[in-house]
């Protein structure tokens, strides 16, 4: 039975860790040990070796679930999710899922697309992946030039994001309820 358990936790896609009350790992996937660069047995190890200020930690002492709880890790942007592991009414340890959010959206936009039919806009401003200051501004011109009527040239290579741009404009636009893109 316990193969088992390890077998279906080591299919998933996402990682997965498993703490004891204390936070002290008691199972790890591959996918977590990847994701998190952990090269080591992390078993019987505390969880904020691998995750500085682990907010795993914090339903370990309330009990309730922490959702979609965004997290940088060695410089990567990961998703969350908390769950306590309960016996009774004493919480005994806590389960964390998590991906990468540029997984996350990936595949928010499939869905996206497997759901829209016809001539629809996909893409939304909040799809655009930027942290720099020279994308924020892109992202504010956007914003002013969906309040105009005016026909908008977006112009650059292969890659940068060009048609999500040009969904975003349209959607935040008067026009948004038109749809105008395949």
């Amino acid at each position: 039975m316990v193969q088992r358990y390890c077998s279906i936790i080591e299919a998933a896609s996402d990682g997965i860790v498993a703490v004891d009350e204390n936070g002290w790992i008691t199972a790890i996937n591959s996918t977590a040990r990847k994701m998190l660069d952990i090269i080591n047995d992390a078993i019987s190890r505390p969880i904020e070796q691998y995750v500085p200020d682990a907010s795993i930690i914090e339903i370990l002492n309330s009990g309730r679930p922490i959702h979609d709880r965004l997290k940088t890790i060695n410089g990567e942007l990961f998703g969350f999710n908390h769950l306590p592991v309960v016996m009774g009414s004493d919480v005994i340890g806590g389960v964390s899922t998590f991906n990468h959010v540029s997984q996350v959206m990936k595949a928010e936009n499939e869905v996206r697309r497997s759901l829209s039919s016809g001539l629809v806009t996909r893409y939304f401003i909040e799809d655009l992946m930027h942290t720099s200051p020279s994308m924020q501004d892109v992202v504010e011109l956007a914003r002013q030039f969906a309040t105009t009527d005016s026909t908008v040239l977006i112009m650059g290579e292969t890659g940068p994001g060009k048609e999500v741009l040009a969904h975003s404009i349209h959607n935040l636009s008067h026009r948004s309820k038109a749809h105008l893109f395949r």
